[in-house]
């Protein structure tokens, strides 16, 4: 080999040990943020004409932010610091207000909802009620108190006009029945939630039928996948031998979906997405399932639905299709993920850099 040649060789695989010890910091400087470092939350209400929306950021770094109001060109510009929270008051027109938060890349789409007003404390009036459900006996009547809010609260149910009274635990999104004395359909009750009164007066109503709960096992609530970045999809399981209708709720704000599950059959429900930590609650043959989102792969087209799902695990959001991490190549193993692999990757360029200079020195020197 000529003295030309050797040279050039030398050279090139010098610069080569360059190339790949600087690579990694490029990667790691263009490396993008996580969707799940970041989050758009609907608050409280200052007041009547206004509404309070969280940014939230995860990230190691500050982030400029843009919310936009869906539907008209209001839109709020700033900047959230790094592992920080940005409370941004925005004017509320109704509880349909949508805002769609834009952030490093990003999207997330939010409703304003009923939220309560700041500093009371108190949820909103809407996820409570008192219901006149049957007359039990002659004697007693039944009533139900419902609270679909995600948080237990203490009640109070008084006979107007008497001395009667229960108190009890509402638990967070399920329904509490109380036996109360039944004297004549005219019995006004009260009942005291969470800073609200509601009123109602027992109805005539016809004897409770004795109840026949079917087993738990025959019915489930399954996270499977994202149809798009708005939305998620729940199925709904019935294993039972007879048709079952069903409320599928969400905590938070208390979005709700009706329907009916045919006998031995699944059903397929489409709700927004805004987070994986969406949480959400089946009612079911008088069961109730809870179910995290999570954060599933986008609906495969080509398959039957259900498939890849397990889902069978009470308070868990994960299934087949959403075990996938951003950041992985899936071909020969993931990159590096730690600032160490690539400081370490670097210093081996590095050490080659060197040692193809020392060669090179001692090359010169022999000729």
């Amino acid at each position: 080999m000529s003295k030309r040649a050797l040279r050039r060789l030398i050279a090139v695989t010098v610069i080569a040990n360059l190339v790949l010890g600087i690579f990694p910091f490029l990667s790691f400087a263009a490396e993008k943020s996580l969707r799940g470092d970041f989050n758009l939350t609907s608050m409280c209400r200052p007041d009547d004409f206004t509404a309070g929306l969280r940014v939230t950021n995860h990230s190691n770094k500050d982030q400029a932010y843009t919310l936009v109001r869906l539907g008209s060109n209001e839109k709020i510009e700033g900047v959230v610091k790094a592992n920080k929270e940005a409370l941004v008051k925005v004017k509320w027109r109704g509880a349909n207000d949508t805002w769609k938060l834009q952030i490093d890349g990003h999207s997330f789409i939010k409703a304003i909802g009923n939220n309560g007003k700041c500093g009371t404390g108190k949820p909103d009036r809407a996820l409570f009620n008192l219901i006149s459900n049957c007359r039990i006996d002659d004697q007693s009547a039944q009533f139900r108190i419902q609270n679909r809010s995600d948080k237990d609260y203490k009640y109070n149910l008084v006979r107007v006009g008497g001395n009667e009274k229960y108190e009890g635990v509402a638990k967070a999104g399920q329904d509490s029945v109380v036996k109360v004395t039944w004297t004549s359909p005219g019995d006004t009750w009260k009942l005291e939630i969470a800073g609200h009164t509601f009123t109602k007066t027992a109805d005539n109503n016809i004897k409770c039928k004795a109840a026949v709960t079917p087993p738990r096992a025959d019915f489930n609530l399954i996270s499977m996948c994202r149809p798009d970045h708005l939305k998620a999809k729940f199925r709904i399981q019935n294993k039972a031998g007879k048709d079952y209708d069903f409320t599928l709720t969400r905590f938070g704000d208390g979005k709700q979906y009706n329907g009916t599950v045919n006998a031995g059959s699944d059903a397929y429900v489409e709700v927004p997405w805004s987070s994986s930590k969406d949480t959400w609650k089946l009612s079911i043959g008088g069961h109730a399932f809870i179910k995290v989102a999570g954060d599933n792969k986008k609906c495969k087209t080509d398959q039957p639905p259900g498939d890849g799902s397990n889902g069978n695990n009470e308070n868990s959001g994960n299934n087949n299709e959403g075990n996938n991490k951003e950041g992985n190549n899936g071909t020969g193993g993931p990159l590096p993920k730690t600032a160490t692999d690539y400081i370490m990757n670097s210093l081996l360029g590095l050490g080659m850099f060197a040692l193809g200079a020392f060669a090179l020195q001692l090359q010169n020197k022999s000729l």
